[in-house]
């Protein structure tokens, strides 16, 4: 079952980036850089987080509550409209999309 949550561009980029962002600081070397980016075409807002972590298989499933962890790859999957994870360059991206959809009323 996929949750969708609907929230501004805006919003969800700040939230979400947020999030990939602690996570490659959690999860990355301590003395290498992590990179944001944002890039916007249209309605459509690109976010990517790139950093030196070591390659990571994403098992996709809710996370634990009685966890703290595991919650932003989940928060990207709920919220992006498109999202992936690449490996090149011994560097981790992290990339998500946003482009509000058309709903009915």
């Amino acid at each position: 079952m996929t949750t969708r949550i609907f929230v501004s561009c805006d919003a969800a980029a700040l939230s979400v980036g947020a999030e990939a962002v602690a996570n490659a600081v959690q999860h990355g070397a301590s003395d290498e850089e992590i990179r944001l980016s944002v890039e916007s075409a249209g309605r459509r807002v690109r976010v990517s987080v790139t950093d030196s972590s070591p390659c990571f298989v994403h098992a996709p499933g809710h996370p634990s509550a009685e966890h703290n962890g595991g919650w932003g790859l989940f928060l990207i999957e709920t919220v992006a409209s498109h999202w992936g994870i690449e490996r090149k360059d011994d560097q981790t991206h992290v990339w998500f999309e946003f482009q509000p959809e058309a709903r009915a009323s």
